[in-house]
């Protein structure tokens, strides 16, 4: 079951342009592996097991945003994991790969960053430690759909100076300022047989639902409530 990562948001911070400076343990951890390709450090932020919940927020990023989580650098190697600290010389950027609609990426400076484009993480040859802007839109004429739970980011690392190979893609998944526990539809915190009744409502007619309740019938995590989720629901009321 994905845990939900809920954000902080500071909007004077965002709309000066400036970046949180402090380390944060959520942050996703940059850094390489042994054979010279960009990965992800197993202990920061894991994006196949945390969904970060965007609170609201109004003005600019009027709909949901926060600058958490942010990028920062691996600090100590770790052998058994395959992980280390980068050299000096390399430039480290987030590649945009795709973007569901009405999710928008920005830097600190107020740049939007679309799919096939590069957002600069920072340089190896100082700390690394950047907090871009999430942010689901709901101002018009924003796609945004209120029937949608998850919005997914697809990315990957890579250096824009050479050197490093590019990670693999990961996705990020975000959701409007909603939790709930995957699978639990009827919200009395277990997963069970219970849950079957109000799953199959949902499923026919999920726009008569609550947003908690589709978020929690969401069960593959693909944003919407359909017949893709049957098979992953069985099989998390099998695995409670």
């Amino acid at each position: 079951m994905r845990k939900q990562h809920a954000s902080s948001f500071a909007i004077i911070l965002l709309l000066t342009g400036m970046t949180a400076l402090a380390q944060h343990e959520g942050d996703l951890i940059v850094c390489v592996n042994g054979q010279g390709q960009l990965r992800l450090s197993p202990f920061g932020f894991d994006p196949s097991s945390d969904i970060v919940v965007l609170p609201d927020s109004a003005g600019l990023f009027l709909g949901f945003s926060s600058d958490e989580p942010g990028f920062d650098d691996l600090e100590v190697a770790d052998e058994e994991a395959d992980i280390y600290p980068f050299a000096a010389g390399h430039e480290i950027g987030l590649e945009v790969i795709s973007l569901d609609p009405a999710l928008l990426i920005w830097n600190p400076g107020l740049q939007r960053f679309d799919a096939g484009e590069i957002a600069p993480l920072g340089s190896t040859d100082v700390e690394l430690h950047t907090h871009l802007i999430w942010h689901i839109n709901t101002r018009s004429p924003s796609p945004y759909d209120p029937l949608r739970d998850v919005w997914r980011a697809t990315v990957r690392l890579v250096d824009t100076a050479g050197g490093y190979a590019p990670s693999e893609s990961f996705v990020l998944l975000f959701r409007a300022n909603i939790e709930c526990i995957i699978g639990d539809v009827d919200a009395d915190g277990e997963v069970n047989n219970f849950d079957i009744d109000p799953f199959v409502a949902i499923l026919t007619d999920p726009a008569a639902a609550t947003a908690v309740q589709r978020c929690a019938a969401d069960v593959n995590l693909d944003g919407y409530v359909n017949n893709f989720d049957i098979d992953s629901f069985v099989a998390a009321l099998v695995g409670n």
